[in-house]
């Protein structure tokens, strides 16, 4: 599973480099994505405790578990087109310290890619879509339907699998466009996909 944790000392999709006194972060990597659980990891002094106030979006307590690692964190879904979070820290004789206030651009999720490339004429095939493995996020997807245009002919097709007599009309080696609707899993919204596929034996 792939899984981006945010920290303020690691902005989000970047690799801080920590040292005893000092950090380097890459703050035009400051992004979070709309529709999506934006996880975050405060790191401060081990003797404190943690907190966050968020500004245009919303927050909840979570832990989560990557790698057999366990974190607890912070979920946030922005709501506007920047996030700005407020990190303090609590000691245990009840002294606050404020770590710094830290803005967050908010960009649309990306959109998946059709995963497959060809379609089996005798037997069909199970479709599948993705961010592809070169995107550190990580999202799952039902795919709800979609159409075949062979030709003239436009053949719709329920769920996932296209059954291969929906492929009668197709010959071998024909490139065939392809419409899918799709949902990620935690979105209500549906969208579509467009593709083409090759068609094999």
């Amino acid at each position: 599973m792939k899984t981006i944790i945010l920290s303020f000392f690691s902005i989000f999709f970047s690799t801080g480099i920590y040292a005893q006194f000092g950090v380097i972060a890459r703050p035009d990597f400051a992004l979070m994505y709309r529709g999506y659980p934006n996880k975050l990891v405060p790191m401060i002094s081990s003797d404190e405790t943690a907190s966050i106030s968020v500004s245009g979006g919303t927050c909840t307590r979570s832990t989560w578990t990557v790698n057999d690692v366990q974190y607890n964190g912070y979920i946030v879904n922005p709501t506007g087109t920047q996030v700005t979070i407020t990190l303090t820290g609590k000691s245990k004789n009840g002294k606050v310290k404020n770590y710094g206030t830290f803005n967050y651009k908010v960009k649309p999720f990306p959109m998946p890619q059709l995963e497959n490339y060809t379609i089996s004429k005798s037997i069909g095939s199970k479709l599948t879509v993705g961010l592809g493995a070169d995107c550190p996020l990580f999202a799952s997807y039902e795919i709800i339907g979609g159409d075949l245009t062979i030709g003239d002919e436009v053949i719709p097709f329920s769920g996932n699998n296209v059954p291969a007599s929906a492929l009668q009309k197709a010959a071998i080696d024909m490139n065939i466009a392809i419409s899918l609707t799709y949902k990620r899993t935690g979105s209500e919204s549906a969208s579509i996909i467009q593709g083409v596929l090759k068609v094999v034996e």
